[in-house]
């Protein structure tokens, strides 16, 4: 392993604590948070254990991170009140 892959590493993993630092801060509902969130805490474990073995290529590792980012604020902002939200549900006479 040289220089610049342990720096990946390392800027990988800090994005991924940042975000999930991030979206358990700013969750709606903490129980939807968990269950939304819970795929990063299975894959990140499963991916940082098997990398030696198992090597991804740099894309496939980005691509992961992307999702991962996708999950933990899809965590954060799951059935919060927004704008498009609160129209639909007056269209359809919701009241939450």
């Amino acid at each position: 392993m040289n220089a610049r892959t342990h720096l990946s590493e390392f800027a990988w993993l800090a994005i991924i604590l940042a975000v999930l630092a991030w979206s358990w801060i700013g969750a709606y509902d903490p129980g939807v948070w968990v269950m939304e969130v819970l795929p990063v805490f299975i894959a990140v474990p499963v991916l940082a254990f098997t990398r030696s073995r198992f090597p991804l290529t740099p894309l496939v590792y980005a691509l992961i991170l992307v999702h991962a980012i996708v999950l933990m604020v899809g965590g954060a902002l799951h059935l919060r009140p927004c704008a498009l939200g609160l129209l639909v549900a007056g269209v359809v006479r919701f009241q939450p």
